[in-house]
């Protein structure tokens, strides 16, 4: 083999890395995170790639039904120094009610927990699976929900600069959601007790009130009676 050709394959073997870096970044999706949790982009597991700056904050919505967990990957690209303009990296997952899981990384799958300091370092974990009820068996946190619903997965980059500069740093982000929905369980309804119907009162014309004032009536005529024969008794007397 000549000379030439010798540099020629070592120049394409060179090129080769970059060339299949290249080919896999192509495969990831544009996103744009939203600001806040009203502002984040309802997204399909999959591949993304985004850019965030020193000081700021995105967030991405992704559904995760009953029985299903999280699984997410985020690095931010470098040389594998220090992050440019800020000091930590970190990714997050909240809750549907908007609050920080911080039972969250309950499989550690890279070993650098929730965030980092240097760049080219990557970030990986699953979530415990969501329940198939709104509440959490976590003996630590069992106040934190953990079931179905909107998760938020966000990317922060923190700095002590009151000041950062505005440095796009380019980040790749891969969430998958992992396991099979179970259905949600119906809560049981107790049905309502037969009405019983009430019988109506019987109506007896009166009939109680004429037979009370019946003897009333007629022991008020015999005593009528006896004063008037009492009257005339007398009456009698006196004349005779």
């Amino acid at each position: 083999m000549s000379a030439r050709r010798v540099l020629l394959l070592a120049a394409l073997l060179a090129l080769l890395p970059a060339a299949t870096v290249q080919a896999q970044g192509t495969d990831r999706k544009p996103a744009v995170g939203g600001g806040s949790y009203n502002d984040a982009p309802l997204l399909e597991p999959g591949s993304y790639r985004d850019t965030i700056q020193p000081g700021e904050r995105v967030f991405y919505a992704f559904d995760v039904k009953a029985g299903q967990r999280l699984h997410v990957r985020a690095i931010l690209r470098g040389d594998g120094g220090p992050i440019p303009g800020a000091d930590v990296f970190a990714l997050g997952i909240e809750t549907p009610l908007r609050e920080v899981a911080l039972a969250a990384a309950a499989e550690d799958l890279s070993g650098n927990g929730t965030f980092v300091t240097k760049t080219d370092t990557p970030i990986e974990y699953r979530t415990a699976p969501a329940p198939t009820f709104a509440g959490s068996d976590d003996p630590v946190r069992f106040d934190e929900y953990r079931g179905p619903g909107t998760y938020f997965v966000s990317l922060d980059l923190q700095t002590s600069n009151a000041k950062p500069p505005p440095i796009e740093n380019e980040v790749e982000l891969d969430v998958s959601v992992e396991g099979t929905p179970q259905p949600e369980p119906t809560p049981e309804r107790t049905p309502a007790p037969a009405a019983t119907p009430t019988p109506a009162p019987a109506h007896d014309g009166g009939g109680a009130w004429a037979a009370g004032l019946l003897p009333a009536a007629l022991a008020g005529l015999l005593v009528g009676l006896a004063v008037a024969v009492a009257r005339r008794l007398a009456a009698r007397r006196r004349t005779a």
